[in-house]
């Protein structure tokens, strides 16, 4: 690699010579044999070929992950590691169809579960006295039988509902109960 000197500094190739700039500065090389449509054709450099496109596949389905994290989550390290782990697993042999929910579920929380709500309605003898109960968790985790008399609206359960009815009801069920 030469420095190019003097008042006139040139970029490009005059005959088996390549003149270029980097960081600044201008140097002249001798010209490369390489060329696109040997690297794109020749047998020698199929193995060059197959590990781009590996690279080329995991970049894009971990920048698609990447986009999708909002703005204060976004670190170049986890994108980096999110490139390194998907070349990994196509290397292992990981379909590229299944490759980016593989790296979601590596990368990405899991999202919680919705909380659903049971309420139980008994009607008692009286006329408008319908009473809600069901099963909360408190402040500190704990599950615990609430409800409202809608007659009073008391925070008690009110008469002629089935406490034990109700809390079998919320704890049998495949959700946390909340107020």
């Amino acid at each position: 690699m030469a420095k190019q000197s003097g008042v006139i500094k040139i970029t490009g190739t005059i005959g088996n010579i390549t003149f270029y700039k980097m960081n600044g500065e201008y140097y002249a090389r001798s010209k490369s044999s390489l060329s696109g449509k040997r690297v794109k054709k020749d047998p020698n450099y199929e193995r060059f070929r197959t590990y781009s496109g590996r690279m080329a596949c995991a970049s894009q389905i971990a920048g698609s992950i990447y986009r999708s994290l909002r703005k204060a989550e976004r670190e170049v390290s986890l994108y980096r590691k999110m490139v390194s782990e998907g070349l990994r697993l196509l290397r292992a042999g990981c379909a590229e169809e299944r490759l980016e929910e593989t790296l979601r579920a590596m990368f990405l929380p899991a999202p919680e579960p919705a909380v659903q709500t049971v309420t139980v309605q008994e009607t008692v003898p009286q006329p408008r006295n319908i009473a809600r109960a069901g099963i909360c968790v408190d402040a500190k985790g704990k599950l615990e039988v609430c409800g409202e008399n809608e007659a009073n609206g008391a925070g008690n359960i009110g008469m002629g509902v089935n406490l034990q009815s109700a809390y079998k009801l919320a704890v049998a069920a495949p959700w946390r109960c909340v107020k």
